[in-house]
């Protein structure tokens, strides 16, 4: 079954949501700059994730690594609509101590153009 590739702009979602406010999360490492859809860089192997502002105040980074087998961009695993953390991702409040632990995926891939599998 073939999925839209992860774009510049995809949205993630964090697993159980915030129950206070909205988080900032974003991707920090960059896509690719040859290899687009709609003018939006493909992204590859993984995506780096920091997320701040969880529930109020928490905050921590994560990975979701890319899950194409037959797909490969800049010589690398694609990452696809609904790839996710294969590891819950800690976050930690310095002003309460909460620890939270959630996990990540990609809701929506950004673009709307380019599959793979």
């Amino acid at each position: 079954m073939t999925k839209l590739i992860a774009a510049q702009g995809c949205e993630i979602e964090l697993t159980p949501p915030s129950g206070t406010g909205t988080p900032v999360i974003l991707i920090t490492n960059l896509p690719s700059l040859d290899v687009k859809a709609e003018g939006k860089g493909l992204y590859s192997d993984k995506l780096t994730i920091t997320i701040t502002g969880y529930n109020g105040g928490a905050a921590g980074a994560g990975t979701i690594s890319g899950t194409a087998q037959n797909v490969k961009i800049d010589g690398k695993a694609a990452v696809l609509e609904g790839d996710m953390s294969t590891e819950p991702v800690s976050l930690s409040d310095p002003t309460t101590g909460m620890q939270y632990q959630v996990t990540l995926r990609v809701k929506s891939a950004g673009q709307n153009s380019v599959k793979g599998a």
